[in-house]
């Protein structure tokens, strides 16, 4: 008589491991949609504070109309604003 070899279930084939992979994948997707906008929103900010800095350097300058002033007080000026 044949004997019948019923074949069990790999660990890799069950529902366990479907949902494990599904859950992984859509926290990795989680993640991704989440840290990219991050990243642009930090240098967005960044690029702002860099504009806010030279403007406040430029501002300085500004408030001596008559005076010419040279380049090497423009670039300490811009240098110490963090420009």
């Amino acid at each position: 008589m044949g004997e019948s070899n019923p074949r069990r279930p790999t660990i890799l084939s069950g529902l366990s491991a479907r949902l494990l992979a599904l859950t992984i994948v859509f926290v990795m997707l989680a993640e991704v949609l989440i840290y990219a906008p991050s990243v642009g929103r930090y240098r967005k900010v960044f690029l702002e504070d860099q504009v806010d800095r030279a403007h406040l350097a430029i501002l300085a300058l500004e408030t001596t109309p008559n005076v010419a002033i040279g380049k090497d007080l423009a670039m300490d000026l811009l240098f110490h604003a963090d420009a």
